[in-house]
């Protein structure tokens, strides 16, 4: 399978580079989901970056569900699911958007090994060429090929059957609830710190909007970008396709047109940027109010808690 590359000058798509972010703090971070060992971090990332170029015989990497932290699982849980967050580098983009999801929703039969991929499965060439993740591809590779670095998690950072049926203590419990918001806000400190406006946080419908302490605005509201808590916050409807009359309405509602899909989303998140930044420059004559790339980390010493992918 070819490697993908955009058109124009962003040249090859970049995936997990592992400079690109702190990644010494995400792997803290993302011990409060999984207990994985700074080495097997590594690998996993690797492997998730060959599979990104071209599919092997298993894209997705398997572990024991006991390596999951245990207020975010029921005792017994099928078909259990973690995404580790993904990143792709624009190269010479000076925009970035953080894109949060909903949940890794998995559909493997398997109740004592937990299902490790990236939100959407964009780590998998195969899937990305599958329906439904071809569809969350469309949008998100429009936003790449526009210019902006992405950096795409979930809001909920385990998924099982039972957790989907809101039947399990752990998906009720406040402890779980506290672990995921807990973790995703040390994910903004990283990504998108307070008060740089030169980040935006897009979520995708209602769940990624309560994350945040936000309610989703509605299919007949026109996107627009806020402050909360200190971040540059936009709520749009969700890129699934499964309400395809309510996402028509929602799309025609921004003088889309009503059949234009996942990639009409894509196309409401650059317009309502594009509105802020010529609002504030109608506000602040000369000021541009671009979104920062993330710089790369700098060197740091050897230290057996902090993986270099």
């Amino acid at each position: 399978m070819r490697e993908l590359r955009t058109n124009g000058e962003q040249g090859e798509i970049l995936f997990c580079r592992p400079d690109f972010i702190d990644t010494t703090k995400l792997y803290q971070i993302l011990r409060g989901v999984i207990r994985l060992t700074p080495e097997d971090f590594k690998n996993v990332y690797s492997h998730f970056r060959r599979s990104f170029k071209q599919s092997g015989d298993n894209d997705f990497v398997w572990r024991r569900v006991s390596v999951v932290r245990r207020k975010l699982r029921p005792i017994r849980a099928t078909c259990p699911g973690i995404d580790l967050p993904s990143w792709i580098e624009a190269p010479n983009s000076d925009q970035t958007l953080v894109i949060l999801g909903q949940d890794p929703l998995r559909d493997e039969d398997s109740q004592d090994r937990v299902v490790i991929g990236t939100p959407y499965s964009f780590h998998s060439a195969a899937r990305r060429e599958s329906y439904p993740s071809s569809k969350y591809w469309d949008a998100i590779h429009h936003l790449h090929r526009v210019g902006f670095n992405l950096y795409l998690t979930d809001v909920r950072k385990f998924w099982s059957k039972e957790t989907s049926k809101a039947t399990s203590r752990a998906i009720n419990a406040p402890a779980s609830d506290q672990i995921n918001k807990a973790i995703l806000q040390k994910e903004l400190d990283l990504i998108a710190p307070r008060d740089d406006s030169r980040v935006v946080v897009v979520a995708l419908g209602r769940e990624a909007s309560l994350a945040l302490n936000m309610p989703f605005p509605g299919i007949r509201s026109k996107a627009k970008i806020e402050k909360r808590d200190g971040r540059l916050v936009l709520r749009v409807m969700h890129l699934s396709g499964i309400a395809q009359h309510w996402r028509a309405v929602y799309l025609k509602t921004h003088g889309m047109n009503p059949t234009s899909g996942s990639v009409g989303i894509a196309k409401i998140i650059v317009t309502a940027i594009k509105r802020f930044r010529a609002q504030g420059e109608r506000e602040q004559p000369g000021v541009r109010t671009t979104i920062r790339q993330w710089a790369p980390s700098p060197a740091r010493p050897a230290d057996s808690e902090a993986p270099s992918l």
